[in-house]
């Protein structure tokens, strides 16, 4: 046989199951030249098949260093991941899947990586989701729309850190998730979050509030969790049973230690109707002020109808109270939202709209012996730019306006914030 027939002939054993002799003919094409990156292709399936998977990803390597063509550094990519996938190196797999979809040639490839990524995912007890993004908003420390407040029937007028600054936020975090325990209808997972923001103040921000610093508004958490899922009725009800511990810190300082249990229940009533309830109970202590302890009640629902061409739209309320040693902190609030996911794409991006109306009472204030009532409304757009991916990451922009008006002038607010970001696509 020629070249091209033996070639031919050994990925037609390897398709048949005939590993054994595919790796022969690829070790003989391999003798007349070792870059032969179609003879590396076949040994390292042949490898991979059977059941040398360390070799078969050492040989996948060798082949996608020599690659030339964007369908051979896909094949080559792949041939790794398939033999890490072998050995249960499936964080690894799915590193190498990322880069055969960068290298992908055409949709049709790009659907098959998908495919392989979500095989993957599925085996894979460790899970890790990224986030990051740069926001430039009107208002990074919540503070008031004006200058001046009345209050206890007066005109005080307001410091310019009580007032609202604008600048640029800097997000970042890691979500891990790790298996411990899984069958057909039960699963049991540890998890760990990580997640912080900075800030720069913009020029006017810095005239406004010149003893201000970015660095106080700075905010990080760090939680670890665990959960079970269960799957009932046929997989239709997912119902899971939570618990968190985490901390927080402001401005650089530890401000609130909390405690989280959680019950939620999503159902899919039919193919296109499918409702979510949660329950969840949070205690949150103070650290650094004694007798400071909140407990918090927490309800929600939300009812989703999907379309496939029209798209999905989903209506959601959510009840909350809080009570403890803080009586500034207690409060009970209300809101309803509307989100709507459109089914085809908008100038060329996924695309998300937001509305959300809150109606949040303090009993208690300093400055009222009314107590506070804000009511707050926030609108918001999310645009995900799917096609212009980047090893399975697309740019996102999300802008959202938001508006509180409060019986106390102090706490009413405003703010604009456009947020850049990346999120990965599958």
């Amino acid at each position: 046989m020629g070249i091209e027939q033996s070639r031919g002939f050994g990925m037609d054993s390897l398709r048949s199951g005939r590993p054994d002799v595919a790796e022969a003919i690829a070790l003989a094409l391999l003798k007349r030249d070792p870059n032969d990156v179609q003879a590396l292709l076949m040994l390292s399936g042949a490898q991979t098949a059977l059941g040398k998977g360390p070799i078969g990803a050492k040989t996948g390597k060798q082949a996608y260093a020599i690659a030339k063509t964007r369908i051979e550094m896909f094949a080559a990519a792949r041939a790794v991941a398939s033999a890490k996938t072998l050995t249960e190196n499936y964080t690894q797999a799915e590193i190498w899947l990322r880069r055969a979809l960068q290298h992908a040639p055409a949709d049709q490839y790009r659907n098959i990586v998908k495919r392989d990524f979500r095989f993957v995912k599925r085996r894979n007890p460790l899970q890790l989701n990224f986030t990051f993004g740069v926001a430039p908003s009107s208002n990074i420390n919540n503070g008031a729309n004006s200058d001046r407040a009345w209050l206890f029937g007066l005109p005080f007028i307001l410091s310019g850190e009580a007032q609202a600054l604008s600048g640029v936020e800097y997000s970042a975090g890691l979500r891990t998730r790790y298996r411990i325990s899984q069958n057909a209808t039960r699963a049991t997972d540890i998890g760990l979050m990580l997640y912080g923001t900075s800030y720069t103040l913009s020029q006017s921000a810095q005239q406004l509030a010149p003893n201000a610093s970015a660095s106080d508004y700075s905010y990080f958490i760090a939680e670890l969790s665990a959960r079970k899922r269960i799957l009932l009725n046929a997989g239709k009800t997912h119902v899971a049973y939570s618990l968190a511990l985490g901390q927080n810190w402001y401005g650089g300082k530890p401000l609130t230690r909390y405690f989280r249990l959680g019950i939620d229940r999503q159902h899919s009533i039919s193919p296109k109707v499918f409702t979510k309830f949660g329950f969840t109970i949070d205690h949150q202590d103070r650290i650094q002020i004694a007798n400071r302890a909140l407990d918090t009640l927490a309800v929600s629902g939300a009812i989703s109808f999907r379309n496939k061409t029209r798209g999905t739209l989903t209506l959601g309320l959510d009840g909350r109270k809080a009570n403890g040693s803080d009586r500034g902190g207690e409060y009970s609030s209300l809101s309803a939202s509307i989100g709507y996911s459109f089914g085809s794409p908008i100038l060329g991006a996924d695309t998300t709209v937001t509305i959300s109306a809150e109606n949040r009472t303090f009993p208690f204030s300093v400055y009222s012996s009314d107590g506070r009532n804000d009511k707050r409304l926030s609108a918001g757009i999310t645009m995900l730019f799917s096609k212009a991916d980047v090893y399975g990451f697309s740019p996102m922009i999300a802008i959202k306006a938001a508006k509180t008006d409060s019986n106390i002038d102090l706490y009413n607010a405003e703010s604009f914030t456009v947020k850049l970001g990346f999120r990965s696509t599958f």
